[in-house]
């Protein structure tokens, strides 16, 4: 098999099966296992900055161009990297799926809420470029980190791999609509229709929402402010290290939860902006934040507010 994007992938202009996976670690350990098709790591951290609402040009298509613009300065002012470079990596893999002439696309996940996002957009582009797929679409998801299984335990999930079921595949469609959108109660309505579903994967993701969105009443949280104070409480607000808070965190909630060090960060800033808690418990992080973030994340009335960090009521100080 073969890894990568754009052009690197553009040499096989035939292949059976695009194997989309969630990162080019597992990419690459992917390769390792003799399967048919090709390799796209999708290049994405949706837990990071606004993801706007996909709007349709003035051509009357879909303008993935500014949406993934917002993306790019998004993960930049995050990451440290170039918004120009993330923008044409962003670009070419959606021009991959959109040019696929695969017959079966098949999304590698683990069941956290960062493969989970990652899953539903590209459900989401999947259905916008091809309203009638001219390929099946499967799921191949596990329960624990994908990279500590055997190559032979890999090769049977795969084997055993499933279609995306036309229920989910709806769930999903409804998730991305409320989570670009934004009103927020149209993401507490999707979540409670997910009670209702027969798919493990949807009642899976339907939980690890509900654990995010609704509000603590004490505290009037959001989010991943919410998962932080009450990991907080648990340790009695006592000062610890990075590692400590994460170990603890884990224990707490399990993987139902996935925060990156710029998700903590933020979240810290939001509780500590609003005197839920008097200063930084965690004595190895700088909640210094960006210009960038200050001047643009906390203002935009498009921000993703579900997460409860970037409330619009935060007053950057």
């Amino acid at each position: 098999m073969n890894s990568g994007a754009g052009s690197e992938i553009a040499k096989h202009v035939y292949y059976r099966t695009l194997h989309i996976v969630n990162g080019d670690v597992f990419g690459k350990r992917l390769e390792e296992i003799d399967l048919s098709g090709i390799i796209l790591p999708w290049r994405e951290n949706l837990m990071e900055g606004r993801v706007p609402t996909l709007k349709l040009s003035s051509s009357g298509e879909y303008d993935f161009q500014s949406f993934n613009s917002v993306r790019s300065l998004e993960l930049a002012a995050t990451e440290s990297l170039d918004a120009a470079s993330i923008w044409s990596v962003l670009m070419d893999q959606i021009s991959i799926v959109a040019n696929s002439t695969a017959r079966e696309v098949v999304v590698w996940i683990e069941c956290d809420l960062f493969d989970l996002l990652l899953l539903s957009q590209i459900v989401d582009i999947i259905q916008r470029i091809h309203r009638i797929p001219k390929f099946r679409v499967s799921l191949v998801h596990s329960s624990s980190n994908l990279m500590r299984h055997s190559d032979e335990v890999l090769a049977k999930m795969f084997s055993e791999r499933k279609t995306i079921s036309v229920e989910t595949t709806s769930h999903l469609l409804s998730f991305w609509n409320a989570f670009t959108g934004t009103d927020f109660q149209d993401l507490r309505l999707w979540e409670e229709k997910t009670r209702l579903s027969d798919s493990d994967i949807v009642q899976q993701f339907g939980r690890m929402i509900q654990s995010l969105i609704f509000e603590k009443n004490t505290l009037n949280l959001l989010g991943l402010e919410a998962f932080v104070y009450q990991t907080f409480e648990q340790l009695e607000f006592q000062p610890v290290s990075t590692s400590t808070f994460l170990a603890e965190l884990q224990r707490i909630h399990g993987d139902r939860h996935f925060l990156t060090d710029n998700a903590l960060k933020r979240a810290l800033f939001g509780l500590v902006s609003k005197g839920k808690i008097t200063s930084n418990p965690i004595t190895d992080m700088d909640l210094k934040l960006r210009q960038f973030e200050t001047e643009n994340n906390f203002a935009s009335l498009e921000y993703n507010q579900y997460f409860g960090n970037h409330r619009l009521d935060l007053v950057a100080q």
